[in-house]
């Protein structure tokens, strides 16, 4: 009594899992070979997983390694443009490029123009000292005629300025 059910239903009460199987017209033939060495292979998808990011890093390495080089070779190029020993170079497109020789140049001569720049300078200021002390010196003289001593002290700085 208990082993089946009161009622017949016209759906099944189990619930299976169907599998599509195809019907294939022809039947797949794998050689004992190839299954042999499939079933002797320790592949597993982890063991092909690693092989593939290891295949893939050593790519990205050699990529980096063209990429650095290429890197390295246009900065040594651009190096010895920057350090050519001409004064200036014409380039095709009328560019003017300085070399570190010819700024060398240019800052050696602005520092000597300003050299000279500032002994004029110092020059014009001890001429107005020079004259400044010589008429105090005069000055003093033409107070005190015939008491040069009363002037040492102008007669100093004067020759302090002279020399």
């Amino acid at each position: 009594m208990g082993a089946q059910p009161s009622k017949q239903s016209s759906e099944p009460l189990t619930t299976s899992v169907k599998t599509f199987v195809p019907e294939t017209q022809k039947q797949i033939d794998l050689t004992q070979a190839l299954i042999t060495e499939l079933d002797g292979s320790d592949e597993t998808n982890y063991v092909r997983k690693q092989q593939a990011e290891l295949y893939i890093e050593r790519r990205v390495q050699e990529r980096l390694a063209q990429l650095e080089s290429t890197a390295l070779n246009y900065f040594d190029g651009t190096l010895e443009d920057s350090t050519l020993k001409d004064i200036k170079e014409e380039k095709a497109d009328g560019s003017q490029t300085l070399s570190t020789t010819s700024l060398q140049n240019n800052i050696n001569d602005l520092n000597s123009k300003l050299k000279l720049f500032l002994d004029r300078d110092l020059d014009k200021t001890k001429s107005n000292v020079n004259n400044e002390n010589k008429s105090k010196l005069v000055q003093c003289l033409r107070d005190n005629k015939g008491k040069p001593l009363n002037c040492y002290h102008e007669f100093e700085e004067f020759r302090k300025t002279i020399t």
